[in-house]
This record gives C-alpha cells, sequence and structure tokens, in this order.
C-alpha cells in the first residue's frame, strides 16, 4: 500500500483503528441533503415576486443572502428534491443573475456571489429550457470582476492588503472560467485568480491554514473551501501546484484541531455558527477523494468519518421546530451571539450551502475508519499563528487561546467538552468582556473571563505580556498533559492541565516579582441558560454538580454573577487559592455515562 502523505492520521492509525466499539455513523450523501432541505423550504417562503430573499428579522433582502438560496435549492433539485420549488428558484436565479452585472450591487458584498451562481446554474442547467441557462450564462459571463466587486484594485498595487474576500471572487471566477459560463476583454475566470491569489500566498501558514487579519478559525476553513472548490472543478493554473500542498497540508491539520464530536474551535470573529461545521464537512469530503484517488484508504475514511461527525454535531440545531444559525437556542432573530454581519437568512443559508458543497463532493463508495480525533492521545499546538492549544483524549476535549482577540475572545482554557456532556454545558468559548458581537440575553463580564485564575486588579484571561509558553508533559491514549505559563505585568501564571478520557484536572499556580505566592480567584464558567436548557448547579462545600458532571474544587465553591457568550448565559463559579498560591480542580463526568 502507498505510504500515506496524511503523517498524522497514518501515525495515529494502529491506535485509531483498535479503538473499542467503533460503529460506522451510517450516515451518506442524503444526511447533507436531509439538513438543507428544511432551511430551503422555509428560505423559498422569504422570496419575494422580484425573487429577493427577505429577511425575516431586517424585513429587506440582505446582501448575498439570494444567491445562498439559490445554490443551496439548486443542489436539492439536482439531487430530485423539492422539485415543486423549481419555479421559485428560477425566479430568484433571474433575479440574481440580472443583478450582478450592474455596478449598483457593489454594496451587497458581490465578491460572495459568483461562486454560488456558478454551481446554481452548473445544476439547474438540466432541469430548464436551454434558453433559460443560456440567458443566465450571458448575464453571468457579463459580470467585470474589477469593476463589480468590492476589493478589486485595477492597477494591482494593493493585492496584498485584500484577505478572504478575495479568495471568494477568486474562487467563484475560477469555477465560472471551468464551468464555460465565459467572459469578455477584461479580467476574468482563472486569469483573475492568478492575479488576484498571488496576493494572497503570503497567508498561507506551513500548517495549511490561512490567516484572515486577526486569525479567524472561521476564515481559514471557509476560505480554504473556496480554494478547494476551484481546484476541484479544475483550476489548475499558475497557482496550482502551491495550493494543492496547502491544501493537502491541512488537511491533517484540520483532523487535529477538531473536536472529537465534530466541533469547529472557537476562535474570532463569526464563531460558533453551524455552517462553520458544514466548512468541515466539504473540506474531508475533497480530502476524502484525494486520499481514495491515491490509494490511501485507511485516511480517506478517517477524513469520510470527521466529515459525517461534523454534521452529526450541528444536526440538533437544524432539525426542530426552530432552525438556529447559531449555537444557542434563543429566538433565532434575536441574534444574540452574532457578528453585525450575521443576519439569520444569510447564514442560514450559508449552511445549507455548503452543506451542498459537501452533498456534491461525497463519494459514498469511501467507508468510514475511526478518525484521529476520536482516539486522540495528542496535544496540538498552533503557534505563532493562530496561538491555539488542542488536546484531545479518548473522545474528550480541550481547547486554549494563548493570545486571544479580545474583541471575540478571552485568553485561557476556554472549551471543555467531555465525553458525555452536551456541547456547552461546560465552556464551549470563553468571555470577552468588549465583544464585537451581539449579547441579547444578559451582558458581558467586566473583565475578561475563561476557565482559570483572576486576582485584585487582573486576571489571566486578559491580553498577556506575550502569547502563553506551552509545554508537553505527557500524550498517551490514556492522559494528555501539558503546561502553560503566562506573564501579565507583575505577576506569573502557571497552570498545569491533564486530560483523561473522562475529566480535565487543573493545577495552577500565581506568582508576583519577588516570585512570593499572590493569592487569587479560581473562576469556572458553567451554564445557566442557552435558550432551552437551564441546569440547576447544586454546590455542596467544594464540589459543584449537575446531573452526571462534577467538579471537586481544592477549596469550598461560591456563586458569582452570570455573564454571556454566544452560547447563552454562564453562572461564574469560583474559589479561593491556599496559602502557598495554589488551586486545583477536577471537571469530570460519571463513569457510567462514559
Amino acid at each position: 500500500m502507498k505510504k500515506s502523505f496524511c503523517a498524522f492520521a497514518a501515525a495515529l492509525s494502529m491506535t485509531v483503528s483498535a479503538a473499542s466499539g467503533f460503529q460506522p455513523t451510517g450516515l451518506n450523501r442524503d444526511a447533507y441533503l436531509d439538513l438543507m432541505e428544511p432551511i430551503v423550504r422555509l428560505a423559498a417562503g422569504w422570496v419575494d415576486e422580484k425573487g429577493a430573499v427577505i429577511d425575516p428579522a431586517l424585513n429587506r433582502e440582505w446582501n448575498q443572502t439570494t444567491p445562498r438560496f439559490v445554490s443551496s435549492a439548486a443542489i436539492l433539485l439536482r439531487f430530485g428534491r423539492c422539485p415543486e420549488l423549481l419555479d421559485t428558484v428560477r425566479r430568484a436565479m433571474t433575479y440574481s443573475c440580472s443583478r450582478l452585472p450592474e455596478t449598483e450591487v457593489r454594496e451587497s458584498s458581490p465578491d460572495f456571489w459568483m461562486r454560488e451562481l456558478a454551481t446554481a446554474w452548473y445544476c439547474l442547467k438540466p432541469l430548464v429550457p436551454p434558453e433559460e441557462s443560456e440567458a443566465w450564462r450571458t448575464r453571468l459571463a457579463a459580470v467585470e470582476p474589477e469593476n463589480i466587486y468590492k476589493f478589486t484594485d485595477p492597477a494591482h498595487k494593493k493585492l496584498k492588503e485584500f484577505h478572504n474576500w478575495a479568495v471568494y471572487s477568486s474562487g467563484g471566477e475560477s469555477m465560472r472560467d471551468s464551468l464555460g459560463i465565459g467572459g469578455g476583454d477584461f479580467l476574468w475566470g482563472n486569469r483573475f485568480f492568478d492575479v488576484y491569489m498571488a496576493g494572497q500566498l503570503h497567508r498561507l501558514t506551513p500548517e495549511g491554514m490561512y490567516r484572515d487579519p486577526g486569525d479567524p478559525i472561521t476564515y481559514d476553513i471557509t476560505t480554504r473551501l473556496q480554494i478547494a472548490n476551484a481546484l476541484h472543478f479544475g483550476y489548475r493554473g499558475e497557482h496550482f501546484r502551491i495550493l494543492d500542498n496547502f491544501l493537502k497540508t491541512g488537511g491533517p491539520t484540520l483532523l487535529r484541531f477538531l473536536s472529537p464530536e465534530g466541533f469547529v474551535p472557537y476562535g474570532g470573529r463569526s464563531a460558533g455558527m453551524q455552517f462553520q461545521e458544514a466548512i468541515a464537512a466539504a473540506l474531508c469530503e475533497l480530502e476524502a477523494n484525494r486520499c481514495k484517488r491515491l490509494g490511501d484508504l485507511e485516511s480517506a475514511g478517517q477524513f469520510k468519518r470527521q466529515a459525517h461527525l461534523c454534521i452529526q454535531a450541528i444536526r440538533p440545531y437544524l432539525t426542530g421546530r426552530e432552525l438556529y444559525h447559531v449555537k444557542n437556542r434563543f429566538p433565532p432573530t434575536s441574534l444574540h451571539g452574532c457578528d453585525g454581519y450575521a443576519q439569520y437568512s444569510v447564514y442560514l443559508l450559508f449552511a445549507s450551502s455548503v452543506l451542498g458543497q459537501a452533498a456534491l463532493f461525497a463519494d459514498d463508495s469511501i467507508a468510514e475508519r475511526p478518525a484521529p480525533a476520536e482516539q486522540g492521545g495528542y496535544l496540538f499546538v498552533l503557534a505563532p499563528a493562530f496561538h491555539k492549544v488542542f488536546a484531545s483524549c479518548g473522545g474528550s476535549y480541550a481547547e486554549l487561546d494563548a493570545d486571544a482577540d479580545p474583541r471575540y475572545d478571552s485568553t485561557g482554557l476556554g472549551r471543555i467538552l467531555l465525553k458525555g456532556v452536551p456541547y456547552g454545558v461546560l465552556p464551549a468559548m470563553p468571555f470577552t468582556a468588549t465583544p464585537n458581537h451581539k449579547l441579547t440575553r444578559g451582558k458581558a463580564p467586566a473583565q475578561p473571563a475563561a476557565i482559570g485564575p483572576a486576582w485584585e486588579g487582573g486576571t489571566a484571561a486578559a491580553k498577556p505580556d506575550a502569547p502563553w509558553d506551552t509545554e508537553i508533559i505527557r500524550q498517551t491514549p490514556q492522559e494528555v498533559a501539558w503546561k502553560c505559563a503566562g506573564k501579565y505585568g507583575e505577576h506569573t501564571v502557571i497552570q498545569e492541565y491533564a486530560l483523561t478520557p473522562a475529566a480535565l484536572a487543573i493545577r495552577c499556580r500565581v506568582t508576583g516579582k519577588d516570585g512570593k505566592p499572590v493569592p487569587f480567584r479560581f473562576e469556572f464558567p458553567v451554564l445557566s441558560n442557552d435558550g432551552a436548557l437551564r441546569p440547576e448547579w447544586k454546590l455542596d462545600g467544594n464540589v459543584a454538580s449537575y446531573e452526571n458532571i462534577k467538579l471537586t474544587a481544592s477549596a469550598p465553591w461560591q456563586a458569582g454573577e452570570e455573564i454571556a457568550n454566544r452560547n447563552g448565559l454562564y453562572r461564574v463559579l469560583r474559589f479561593n487559592s491556599n496559602a502557598e498560591g495554589v488551586a486545583e480542580v477536577a471537571a469530570a463526568v460519571s463513569p457510567e455515562t462514559h
């Protein structure tokens, strides 16, 4: 058998393959379509007589919403779903294709439109009269990118200043070219891709990630998908070899930082949205296909499995009476946890759009193999770019940010996902004091908060003097242990962590400039309300408990204030350090659950 290029996955394959109790998910392409269909049926009711999709909260069309509806619905129609919606979709497609060549569309994020509409054209072409598909093609061929798209520079002097928007537009142009939609006597298609992607190559990391300003995780994976889609549909231009190797390197990185249940890490803007896991699934489907072509069926199966885990993670938010675009269960049009541009219509339909890409990419002949994150036994550190620490062990997982962007997150331990504990009961992201996103329930903390120490006048959740140092202590299938150290002016914080399949133990120490212990309180926020779940935590001396979860501390717990993040409202539990300036806590699930 050929040696796998997926070095990390291959190194773990023997232990992962031996994972006890492995059961295939039983999912296939239909799982993507099943999640898409309720979204598209809901959005079809928002389409007005012109063909525009009207956001139910704003009562007006929002930017790229209509193209995302059209591509989502077109994919469903391609696979025989929702045939009664064809006329509605044709109307929305005609409307979108008529708008995109016009300069007035510049205020509606046109850089994101072409990939959606090219996908829709590809899927709808066999389903409509030839003259109709030709009319759409003619309108799309008339789009002059440097006259229509927002992030362009005809002089080509500012290309390196652009970021994810330029990759979106480049990916759409390449797909337009590969599908034969055509253009005119202007820079378009793969030539546009070659010119504008040249300005993006400096943003690619050795780990196969894309650095948007501020290192947001979402804009790594979503930008990777635009590149991957272009290559999938046929781009073989000037940057093909670089970008193909970039994606090949990024595949194992994706497997390392996703959680065992398939959740995408927090970090930066547009976090906590359902489309994140859909993007990850689409990327994994493409990497599964790559591995199969290379004859590496073990790695192909791991990517296939991870794709299915990702959609299982978001299924609870997309299958009920309400469809949630963000990971809380407050009324979705309240936009709790949403950035200013994250309107309900556009981000719910983005989830269906990328689920549709995954459906197009899916090869159901690939058999699942256990994903590396499910078995774990590793610590994965991203530095200096993204400044993240991920630990995975036997189905449990932790994520830390060593130098968080205070507009969206806080430094420190922000996520604990213990096997058997629902997402968000223990924090799945930290708590910024200065959110750039909306909190329509509760309020942000007075100072940054995460799972960790705070002292008089300061907190380890604040911006450190420099990114935390991380030292790996032990990596085995039974336990992953590591140590993080950070400086905050005169204060030094040292935290030791040990993750097992059923628990995370933490030992924390804070010292001053003289090396002497500094008294502090250790803070541990726990869910109080996510819009549906309202856990009642019981405090009994050193133990705080809820259902199968126990938080055991080295001193008695006290209940503090309620604070909010994107996922909901959390009660801050805290206890005091001892005379030596040390605090210890363990979060564990009961054995019967694990």
